[in-house]
């Protein structure tokens, strides 16, 4: 069953673009890029802040409120612009006056330039693969940069350019379409996903769970990639080997696992070779460590099966079990691999 959708809400979803009326019936824009669309946006054109924090919260109100995203694409530091300062009052053989120095620790950047993320050439795709998602580059020219001041002993940040116009659709759907608005969760939100996770909740059943009791709408891939940071910062201070260990403890402990202990009539052997039905799971969960080969089925030159091999990120392989059959056929495998 498909997942279900949420209700609408009730939240207006205007924009900047919005579709013209003619001759009483709306008229139907093309969605996809066009040069001569141009969509404007409120300016911040000179506008001061006496603080970064002041400066980062508003800039965040007035995107969410317009329903723009721009993104960081260089800064100076505020040592690199006093070196050049130096620099130039070098050349002429003179000191550098106080003034012209920015001292204050508070601004540590100098100048910051951020671009809309629907900026830059969109690139050919005549040949090669076609992306997953939609492409956003489409030369959009929109921009914003933010200059550090002094005037005496007082430090702000100004808005000294502002580019407001948008060759693209500016809207609040597309605006919730971008990754970092899909996942939002608070830390309380975020520690009970991690609980859920560390207690083997399957992934689509945390999604379930992120739907049903969060304000995020994130997709399958988000998931994954939430679930893969989590992991990866419990185990920043443990090494593969450890990894490894835990791992496979694990993979001998569950009873729907290939080393489960098996008391068949007749038989002296007690362990067996990986089960393909777990296979998946257990690779996804350690992937750069577990490599599992299972040959039931496709051992054509009748091969003895003796052993389980675990590899590392490099390739490298030990054999960590060792289980010799004394009887391999059909029905002894068949058992084992349930």
């Amino acid at each position: 069953m498909g997942r279900q959708k949420r209700p609408a809400r009730e939240e207006s979803d205007e924009s900047a673009y919005s579709e013209e009326e003619h001759d009483g019936e709306a008229e139907k824009t093309d969605t996809h890029y066009r040069e001569n669309v141009l969509v404007a946006t409120p300016s911040l054109l000179n506008k001061t802040f006496d603080s970064c924090e002041e400066f980062n919260s508003q800039f965040a109100a007035f995107c969410k409120r317009t329903h723009q995203y721009f993104y960081k694409r260089t800064s100076t530091t505020r040592q690199q612009r006093n070196t050049k300062i130096e620099a130039r009052y070098a050349k002429t053989g003179s000191e550098t006056p106080a003034s012209e120095l920015f001292e204050n620790l508070e601004f540590p950047l100098n100048l910051v330039s951020y671009l809309c993320t629907h900026a830059g050439e969109p690139r050919d795709r005549g040949s090669g693969k076609r992306p997953r998602r939609n492409v956003r580059p489409v030369g959009c020219k929109a921009k914003l940069h933010v200059l550090q001041r002094r005037e005496g002993d007082r430090y702000f940040l100004v808005v000294s350019v502002h580019h407001t116009e948008h060759n693209h659709r500016v809207r609040k759907t597309e605006y919730e379409q971008i990754t970092r608005h899909r996942m939002r969760l608070n830390s309380r939100e975020l520690a009970e996903v991690s609980t859920l996770r560390w207690v083997g909740v399957a992934r689509k059943k945390i999604l379930k769970y992120i739907w049903e009791n969060t304000d995020s709408e994130p997709c399958m891939v988000d998931d994954h990639n939430l679930l893969a940071k989590l992991k990866k910062e419990e185990e920043a201070d443990s090494t593969v080997s450890e990894r490894l260990s835990e791992t496979l403890n694990q993979f001998g402990n569950r009873r729907s696992m290939a080393s489960l202990m098996w008391a068949l009539a007749g038989l002296t052997t007690r362990q067996s070779p990986g089960a393909s039905f777990c296979m998946r799971s257990l690779f996804s969960s350690f992937p750069e460590t577990i490599l599992v080969d299972a040959t039931h089925g496709t051992n054509a030159e009748r091969y003895r099966l003796f052993s389980f091999m675990a590899h590392d990120s490099v390739g490298h392989g030990q054999h960590v079990q060792v289980s010799p059959f004394s009887q391999d056929g059909d029905a002894v495998l068949d058992a084992l691999c349930l």
